[in-house]
Protein backbone atom coordinates (compact mmCIF):
# COMPACT_ATOMS: atom_id res chain seq x y z
CA UNK A 1 0.00 0.00 0.00
CA UNK A 2 1.24 3.30 -1.05
CA UNK A 3 0.91 5.37 2.39
CA UNK A 4 3.09 2.69 4.40
CA UNK A 5 5.57 2.43 1.70
CA UNK A 6 5.95 6.11 0.97
CA UNK A 7 4.71 8.10 4.72
CA UNK A 8 4.74 5.84 7.57
CA UNK A 9 7.51 6.33 8.79
CA UNK A 10 7.19 10.13 8.43
CA UNK A 11 3.53 10.29 9.49
CA UNK A 12 2.44 7.02 10.99
CA UNK A 13 -1.09 9.08 12.11
CA UNK A 14 -1.82 9.98 8.42
CA UNK A 15 -2.99 6.41 7.95
CA UNK A 16 -5.46 6.64 10.89
CA UNK A 17 -6.85 10.39 9.97
CA UNK A 18 -10.66 9.73 10.07
CA UNK A 19 -12.71 10.88 6.77
CA UNK A 20 -9.56 10.78 4.98
CA UNK A 21 -11.53 7.88 2.24
CA UNK A 22 -14.12 10.41 2.05
CA UNK A 23 -12.19 13.01 -0.17
CA UNK A 24 -10.31 9.65 -2.61
CA UNK A 25 -13.71 8.90 -4.69
CA UNK A 26 -12.83 9.08 -8.25
CA UNK A 27 -9.03 9.92 -7.31
CA UNK A 28 -5.65 7.49 -8.75
CA UNK A 29 -5.15 4.72 -6.22
CA UNK A 30 -1.57 4.95 -7.46
CA UNK A 31 -1.01 8.39 -6.28
CA UNK A 32 1.75 8.53 -3.49
CA UNK A 33 2.45 12.09 -3.22
CA UNK A 34 1.83 15.71 -4.54
CA UNK A 35 4.87 17.02 -5.25
CA UNK A 36 5.00 21.49 -5.67
CA UNK A 37 8.59 22.90 -6.32
CA UNK A 38 9.22 26.24 -5.96
CA UNK A 39 12.51 28.47 -7.05
CA UNK A 40 14.08 30.85 -5.08
CA UNK A 41 14.73 33.71 -7.08
CA UNK A 42 18.04 35.11 -6.98
CA UNK A 43 16.86 38.09 -8.01
CA UNK A 44 15.91 41.14 -5.69
CA UNK A 45 14.92 44.66 -7.35
CA UNK A 46 17.24 47.40 -6.08
CA UNK A 47 16.75 51.28 -6.14
CA UNK A 48 16.33 52.67 -9.72
CA UNK A 49 19.03 53.66 -12.05
CA UNK A 50 19.45 57.08 -12.53
CA UNK A 51 17.35 56.60 -15.94
CA UNK A 52 14.89 55.67 -14.29
CA UNK A 53 14.88 51.87 -15.11
CA UNK A 54 14.39 49.60 -12.70
CA UNK A 55 17.64 47.40 -11.04
CA UNK A 56 18.23 44.00 -9.85
CA UNK A 57 20.82 42.51 -7.37
CA UNK A 58 21.88 39.49 -8.09
CA UNK A 59 21.54 37.47 -4.75
CA UNK A 60 22.48 33.68 -3.74
CA UNK A 61 19.42 33.13 -1.58
CA UNK A 62 19.50 29.73 -0.09
CA UNK A 63 16.39 27.21 0.02
CA UNK A 64 13.40 27.98 2.28
CA UNK A 65 14.22 26.04 5.49
CA UNK A 66 10.47 25.52 5.65
CA UNK A 67 7.40 25.62 4.18
CA UNK A 68 6.24 28.93 3.78
CA UNK A 69 2.81 29.61 5.16
CA UNK A 70 1.22 31.45 1.83
CA UNK A 71 2.16 27.69 -0.05
CA UNK A 72 0.08 25.29 2.34
CA UNK A 73 -3.41 25.62 0.72
CA UNK A 74 -2.20 25.08 -2.56
CA UNK A 75 -0.22 21.91 -0.95
CA UNK A 76 -3.57 20.73 0.51
CA UNK A 77 -5.58 21.32 -2.46
CA UNK A 78 -3.41 19.20 -4.63
CA UNK A 79 -3.42 16.41 -1.92
CA UNK A 80 -7.26 16.84 -1.66
CA UNK A 81 -7.45 16.54 -5.75
CA UNK A 82 -5.26 13.62 -6.06
CA UNK A 83 -6.03 12.07 -3.07
CA UNK A 84 -2.31 11.90 -1.86
CA UNK A 85 -2.17 11.48 2.01
CA UNK A 86 1.44 13.44 1.06
CA UNK A 87 2.58 16.43 -0.17
CA UNK A 88 6.46 17.47 -1.04
CA UNK A 89 7.31 20.87 -1.05
CA UNK A 90 11.06 21.32 -2.96
CA UNK A 91 12.29 24.54 -1.90
CA UNK A 92 14.98 24.87 -5.58
CA UNK A 93 17.94 27.42 -5.20
CA UNK A 94 19.90 27.57 -8.30
CA UNK A 95 23.43 27.88 -5.88
CA UNK A 96 22.61 25.86 -3.11
CA UNK A 97 20.68 22.79 -4.13
CA UNK A 98 17.23 22.25 -2.98
CA UNK A 99 15.49 21.78 0.88
CA UNK A 100 12.42 18.87 0.82
CA UNK A 101 9.67 18.69 3.36
CA UNK A 102 6.69 16.22 3.58
CA UNK A 103 3.07 17.80 4.57
CA UNK A 104 0.73 15.26 5.81
CA UNK A 105 -2.83 15.75 4.40
CA UNK A 106 -4.97 17.76 7.04
CA UNK A 107 -8.67 16.87 6.03
CA UNK A 108 -9.88 19.05 8.67
CA UNK A 109 -8.23 21.79 7.10
CA UNK A 110 -8.90 20.50 3.57
CA UNK A 111 -12.78 20.80 4.78
CA UNK A 112 -12.52 24.51 6.13
CA UNK A 113 -10.48 25.37 2.81
CA UNK A 114 -13.26 24.09 0.88
CA UNK A 115 -16.19 26.36 3.02
CA UNK A 116 -14.46 29.47 2.87
CA UNK A 117 -14.05 29.07 -1.35
CA UNK A 118 -17.55 28.06 -1.08
CA UNK A 119 -18.53 30.90 0.94
CA UNK A 120 -16.74 33.31 -1.32
CA UNK A 121 -18.40 31.72 -4.51
CA UNK A 122 -21.84 32.29 -3.22
CA UNK A 123 -21.43 35.95 -1.75
CA UNK A 124 -19.64 37.32 -3.97
CA UNK A 125 -18.60 35.51 -7.42
CA UNK A 126 -22.05 33.75 -8.22
CA UNK A 127 -23.42 37.51 -7.78
CA UNK A 128 -21.03 39.15 -9.79
CA UNK A 129 -19.86 41.00 -6.89
CA UNK A 130 -15.80 41.96 -6.23
CA UNK A 131 -15.31 41.19 -2.42
CA UNK A 132 -14.14 43.76 -0.31
CA UNK A 133 -10.17 43.93 0.98
CA UNK A 134 -10.02 41.50 3.90
CA UNK A 135 -13.49 40.38 3.47
CA UNK A 136 -13.14 38.25 6.26
CA UNK A 137 -10.75 39.87 8.57
CA UNK A 138 -13.58 40.87 11.21
CA UNK A 139 -14.19 37.37 11.81
CA UNK A 140 -13.41 34.59 14.85
CA UNK A 141 -13.80 31.72 12.82
CA UNK A 142 -11.36 33.07 9.90
CA UNK A 143 -8.36 33.54 12.34
CA UNK A 144 -9.39 30.08 13.45
CA UNK A 145 -8.85 29.21 10.01
CA UNK A 146 -5.42 31.01 9.67
CA UNK A 147 -3.98 29.68 13.01
CA UNK A 148 -5.05 25.91 11.80
CA UNK A 149 -2.89 27.03 8.19
CA UNK A 150 0.63 28.03 10.26
CA UNK A 151 -0.04 25.16 12.63
CA UNK A 152 -0.72 22.74 9.29
CA UNK A 153 2.66 24.87 8.09
CA UNK A 154 4.85 23.80 10.92
CA UNK A 155 3.68 20.09 10.76
CA UNK A 156 5.65 19.81 7.79
CA UNK A 157 8.71 17.50 8.27
CA UNK A 158 12.07 18.40 6.63
CA UNK A 159 13.71 15.72 4.87
CA UNK A 160 17.79 15.62 3.88
CA UNK A 161 18.34 18.13 1.26
CA UNK A 162 19.45 17.97 -2.12
CA UNK A 163 23.08 19.29 -2.50
CA UNK A 164 24.20 21.51 -5.23
CA UNK A 165 26.20 19.23 -7.14
CA UNK A 166 23.27 16.92 -7.08
CA UNK A 167 22.27 20.07 -9.52
CA UNK A 168 23.32 18.74 -13.00
CA UNK A 169 25.17 21.47 -15.01
CA UNK A 170 25.40 24.02 -12.54
CA UNK A 171 28.61 24.11 -12.62
CA UNK A 172 28.99 25.00 -16.41
CA UNK A 173 25.49 28.36 -14.76
CA UNK A 174 28.39 29.62 -12.34
CA UNK A 175 29.60 32.56 -14.77
CA UNK A 176 25.79 33.74 -14.62
CA UNK A 177 25.27 33.24 -11.21
CA UNK A 178 28.77 35.09 -10.12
Amino acid sequence: HCLERQGARLFPEAARMPGRQAFKAGSDPRTCVAVEVKSVSPFREARPSRSGRNRYLLLEKPPHDKVPVQHVPQLQFHMLATGAPLALYCSFSAAHGMSIHAMAADVHYQKAMLQWVGALWKDYVRRGLEPPADVWWGRQDYHDFLRHTKRVARSAKRLPDAPVTVMQGLARSRAFLG
